[in-house]
């Protein structure tokens, strides 16, 4: 599992970041790719909602918003992904 963290400066409107990557989701057929059976059959499913958390730690110091975040990694790397459920991916947003 790879996971990837990007620092965005300015103002996010999470509705619309939220819902440009539903649409990316919706447009690449492999974004909605699933894995099945016993031999691992590769299955595209026609649709695939977003996994989306929105998290607000502004009122943390930032030592203790970087421990957080460290723990949402830890924890977020440990769930790792069903191959039978799309999409296999998850966004998460921190403030």
């Amino acid at each position: 599992m790879t996971q990837l963290d990007l620092s965005l400066m300015g103002v996010l409107d999470q509705a619309l970041f939220r819902n440009a990557w539903q649409q990316i989701v919706e447009r690449h057929d492999i974004l909605r790719t699933i894995f099945v059976g016993d031999r691992l059959v590769q299955l595209v499913r026609a649709h695939a909602d977003v996994n989306w958390q929105a998290f607000d730690w502004r009122d943390l110091d930032a030592e203790q918003q970087a421990e957080k975040f460290l723990q949402y990694r830890r924890a977020d790397k440990k769930q790792g992904f069903d191959l039978t459920q799309a999409p296999l991916l998850r966004l998460a947003v921190m403030r």
